[in-house]
């Protein structure tokens, strides 16, 4: 989706045919089959059901392929290494408008893909002042009809893929995604090699404008245009905090000394700041253009439209909280959400020592301290206790990255230890060496 109307200008200039890509049957050409069509996402803490747009994974008859369903983003498509030749049938599977829209919103729609050049073959419509527009970037699918798109002459990045079709609408209401296209197996450019791998896609969400492309409406007041954009969710991977826990966005579980490659993009319309508060990225990228030296960095200016491939290598275990430092961190302006996702690494080995109670899992008061009872821990184990911290019941825990003082049980008294991180949810009270606080290996999803 465009930032504004100034990056619409600029995008129209740069952008190139959208491929849609998973693996490809020949060692030459890439050729995929997706479609378009409507879903919902349901927002955290009771908020509401937005309607959304995405696409769908699907065989040549463009019926979805096995445990595919329309998601946003949508599936990353990744192009095997030494194709040439990337092509891409389109189906529209939009909603029609409903009978009594009153708005102009279209439900034709078009894939391009920025950075990547193409023959264009835009669109035109005829404005009511009878002056003829740009529609879409490229040739359209109508309702219920195919698209077919195709390009040649491949070069590795990482890319977003999104309608082409009044994208300052159709991309905010989901349809984009990443492509991704290495130098070779496990190296995304020429010397530039990885253990693993992510993809972390920064986008917002505009309830309003959902609503009223939804119904019809879009086009008529309040919603004539995204000029007054004020988006109210703030979404990595499709999905605001603490939902952005659901799912891991790594290709593998990782683990320390890793190279651990982060492919950024940012379909949205706002500039974004991904920050590791305690790790360095070294920045090898920018749309899929090798930078001419890689450079250190804690966070990243991720501008719409952009994309980013970072390093990151944790030498140790521990539990890396990754947020936007513009502090995009509400979801409709309650506090705690939007961009927040985490980067856990497990420790080389070992098992949690002795986790009380079983996992006495202990709360934050509202002044952000937690308090607990001795004599809620039965027999202790030891004779000295941290304050270990994990996203939640059934992920692996990790000490306070400055940890607390040793704490000593008294039969029946309360102990109380804070301010703890905002960024964890749980906190569990385990036995620990007093000289060696080590991170420790519990349950996993």
């Amino acid at each position: 989706m465009d930032m504004s109307q100034l990056r619409r200008c600029a995008r129209t200039a740069s952008i190139g045919i959208m491929a849609w890509a998973l693996l490809g049957g020949s060692t030459q050409a890439a050729d995929f089959y997706l479609k378009a069509a409507a879903t919902t996402k349901t927002m955290p803490g009771g908020g509401p059901t937005i309607p959304m747009w995405g696409y769908v994974l699907c065989d040549s008859g463009f019926n979805p392929l096995p445990g595919q369903s329309v998601q946003v983003p949508g599936p990353r498509l990744v192009v095997p290494p030494g194709d040439s030749t990337l092509n891409i049938h389109l189906f529209n599977g939009l909603p029609a408008l409903p009978p009594a829209a009153a708005g102009a919103e279209t439900r034709v729609t078009s894939l391009v893909i920025p950075e990547l050049p193409a023959t264009m073959t835009p669109a035109f419509f005829t404005d009511a002042n009878g002056n003829q527009r740009v529609r879409s970037f490229s040739s359209e699918a109508s309702l219920g009809g195919v698209a077919n798109y195709s390009w040649t002459n491949l070069r590795p990045g990482t890319f977003i893929y999104e309608s082409g079709t009044h994208p300052s609408v159709q991309v905010q209401m989901g349809l984009y995604g990443a492509v991704t296209i290495n130098s070779a197996a496990g190296v995304a450019y020429p010397g530039v090699p990885y253990n693993n791998e992510g993809v972390l896609i920064f986008s917002e969400v505009d309830p309003g404008i959902h609503a009223a492309v939804d119904n019809g409406s879009y086009g008529v007041a309040p919603y004539t245009s995204t000029v007054n954009y004020a988006p109210q969710y703030f979404l990595i991977n499709g999905a605001p905090y603490p939902d952005t826990l659901a799912t891991s966005y790594l290709s593998s579980p990782p683990a320390p000394g890793q190279n651990i490659l982060l492919r950024f993009l940012n379909p949205g319309e706002e500039t974004h700041v991904p920050t590791f508060p305690d790790l360095y990225m070294t920045v090898y990228a920018q749309d899929g253009n090798l930078l001419p030296y890689p450079k250190q960095e804690y966070s990243i200016i991720l501008e719409a439209g952009k994309t980013f491939d970072a390093i990151v290598t944790p030498q140790t275990g521990g539990l890396h909280p990754i947020f936007d430092r513009r502090l995009r961190l509400t979801n409709f302006m309650a506090t705690n959400g939007g961009m927040i996702a985490y980067l856990g690494v497990p420790p080389s080995g070992g098992s949690c020592p002795g986790a009380v109670g079983p996992n006495l899992m202990l709360s934050k008061t509202p002044q952000g301290s937690i308090q607990f009872n001795w004599g809620d821990v039965s027999s202790p184990a030891a004779a000295f206790y941290r304050i270990y911290q994990s996203l939640s019941a059934a992920d692996q825990y990790f000490p306070l990255q400055d940890p607390t003082s040793p704490l000593a049980p008294t039969t029946g008294t309360t102990g109380a230890v804070g301010p703890m991180p905002t960024s964890s949810l749980v906190f569990y009270l385990v036995a620990a060496d007093v000289t060696s606080p080590t991170p420790c290996e519990g349950p996993k999803r």
